[in-house]
């Protein structure tokens, strides 16, 4: 900022701060034996100073307004990165999936699974078997050794075609 855009701002948070008389606020602190209330009352003050940079900083300075009263997610940065741009997401995904309920499955073995965690499983299975033309078996009541050696075998099968769409 050049010279004259700082006299411009520093001329903008004069007059909120004589139009909100910050200065009388500031003066009317009476600090107390009360250390919650000190706090609270110089905070408030604080806040307001706060609210008055940025007002001016706002009517002064060339840029992105700021709005003090919205938090950082509402404001709108444009579009980075977004997931679904990355092809293989779909894919990576399903198989470190498929690689935690393995490790689950090998933690746990012959250990018995919720019926709705049974569930929830079965159905990702069926989505990833009709997706990538898998074949790996549905789970049962408890983990066991048939399902984690039909898992790994698709699960490499899995990686492969992963290996396979990187290479296109």
């Amino acid at each position: 900022m050049d010279k004259k855009k700082w006299v411009k701002f520093t001329e903008a948070l004069d007059k909120l701060a004589a139009k909100h008389k910050i200065f009388n606020k500031a003066e009317s602190i009476k600090l107390t034996a009360d250390k919650d209330s000190n706090r609270n009352l110089i905070t408030d003050a604080w806040s307001d100073i706060a609210k008055y940079f940025q007002r001016a900083t706002n009517k002064t300075v060339p840029s992105i307004i700021v709005n003090e009263d919205t938090s950082v997610n509402l404001h709108n940065h444009g579009k980075i990165r977004e997931r679904n741009i990355w092809a293989n997401h779909s894919i990576v995904k399903d198989i470190n999936w498929l690689r935690n309920h393995l490790h689950h499955c090998n933690k746990f073995l012959g250990q018995q699974i919720l019926p709705q965690t049974s569930i929830d499983i079965n159905i990702q299975i069926n989505r990833i078997n009709n997706k990538y033309g898998t074949h790996i078996i549905h789970t049962n009541s408890n983990w066991d050794l048939q399902w984690s050696n039909s898992a790994k075998k698709e699960y490499y099968a899995l990686n492969c075609i992963l290996k396979q769409e990187q290479k296109k």
